[in-house]
């Protein structure tokens, strides 16, 4: 009998070896870890991301409440943050000591491939190794691709420098990459040997830097789980561990698992003025509650009156154009003026002054001369005499008529066109 007893107890702890050991760190718990404000000022909608923790099932979006001062929200809307474009940034830290040579390197490879192909195009993921010394292997990228292309180069060998892994790795959360939902994933074997940072110096980093870490560790005879386990502890993450290399995959989707435990909410508020609120969540029928006081910035409505700002603007500048003219403007105005004054006295003057059969015999005679190179200087003197001005205006345009051996076509234009005016009026 006590061999059966004795051979039943060795199977019971076999079988128990086999199954990864996930040490639940803390209870479930709901937090919120973001609440976007900003919104207010726009139509009154809030963006809120709630996160789940330790919970042992994929969190379901129908349970989720969220309050507003005791009151349901309006017009609530929930998602896992898979089906969100909200972009989650995950540092592998991996321990590539002396001691995870042969299958558990390989292991941790593999787990860490696996990873990479579940992750959505909105994770970015960076990869640091520590052995002797840390090794950036590759900065945050979502690119599948290039992230296993590092990863396979990855080979096991010295010490053990875990908390300077984790102060490096807390680095990489610069301000290039605000954007991101900070976790840091730690795998390890053992104790750490090398670093120059401490245990508490590495939790600092991670708290100062609002990044979550997971704890991986891969159990032998000699492990002491004490550094590691405190680091995913504060650090609000999980602690995981197994003494199988080819359970690391498990526990990494685990951890992806938990990572997904995330709800996007968005939500109308009610206050359009500046405030103190209070946002509750309950999950499950109550089985989960957190709560956040937040002073909010209220939100502008088309009925609300409020103080109006007046747009001033420069008055407009007249622009100064130089002119090309010989004269001002003034100058040529009165100029033009007056030439239609004396045009129109001319006009007058040939329609009616003197007696009817002066004029008749007038512009009789006038008509007579077209065509001739001469001109009786009587006829002539007959119409312009009484303008002396005008006379010698039509003299010199005659005259620079004939000089270019136009007077003669001139005239000919005139005639065939009944004109009763000489080259020099028809000028004027």
């Amino acid at each position: 009998m006590r061999r059966v007893l004795g051979s039943l107890a060795g199977l019971t702890a076999l079988l128990l070896s086999a199954i990864p050991v996930a040490a639940q760190t803390s209870a479930p718990e709901v937090e919120i870890v973001e609440l976007n404000l900003g919104r207010y000022t726009e139509d009154g909608r809030v963006t809120m991301l709630v996160e789940f923790r330790n919970l042992a099932e994929d969190v379901d979006p129908a349970q989720l409440e969220i309050t507003e001062d005791g009151v349901p929200v309006k017009n609530l809307t929930v998602q896992r943050i898979g089906r969100e474009q909200v972009p989650v940034g995950i540092v592998l830290v991996i321990d590539t000591s002396g001691s995870m040579a042969g299958d558990p390197i390989e292991a941790a490879k593999a787990a860490a491939v696996a990873f990479v192909d579940q992750k959505r195009p909105e994770d970015f993921v960076a990869i640091v190794t520590f052995s002797d010394e840390v090794t950036v292997l590759s900065t945050f990228t979502n690119s599948a691709t290039n992230l296993k292309s590092r990863i396979a180069t990855i080979e096991a060998s010295g010490g053990t420098a875990m908390f300077d892994g984790v102060v490096r790795a807390s680095e990489l959360f610069s301000a290039s990459s605000e954007a991101l939902r900070r976790n840091v994933i730690i795998l390890t074997d053992g104790a750490d040997e090398n670093s120059t940072a401490t245990v508490d110096s590495a939790i600092a980093a991670l708290t100062t830097g609002n990044i979550r870490a997971f704890g991986v560790a891969l159990e032998s005879e000699s492990f002491v789980p004490d550094d590691i386990e405190r680091i995913a502890t504060e650090a609000n993450g999980l602690y995981l561990s197994t003494p199988e290399p080819e359970q690391l995959s498990d526990l990494y989707g685990q951890i992806q698992r938990e990572l997904g435990n995330t709800l996007v909410v968005r939500f109308n508020a009610s206050q359009n003025n500046p405030t103190g609120v209070t946002f509750g969540v309950s999950y499950g029928g109550g089985a989960l509650t957190t709560a956040q006081a937040s002073d909010v910035p209220g939100f502008v409505t088309t009925t609300t009156a409020g103080p109006t700002t007046t747009a001033t603007f420069a008055a407009a500048q007249p622009v100064r154009i130089e002119s090309d003219l010989p004269l001002d403007r003034g100058t040529l105005r009165w100029g033009a003026v007056a030439g239609l004054g004396v045009t129109a006295a001319l006009f007058v003057f040939i329609l009616l002054g003197g007696t009817s059969s002066d004029n008749e015999g007038r512009f009789a005679a006038r008509l007579a001369t077209y065509g001739r190179k001469s001109r009786d200087v009587d006829e002539k003197r007959g119409f312009l005499e009484r303008l002396p001005l005008l006379r010698r205006f039509s003299e010199a345009a005659e005259k620079e008529a004939s000089k270019r051996g136009l007077l003669n076509a001139i005239n000919a234009t005139l005639e065939q066109g009944n004109i009763p005016l000489t080259a020099g009026e028809a000028f004027l």
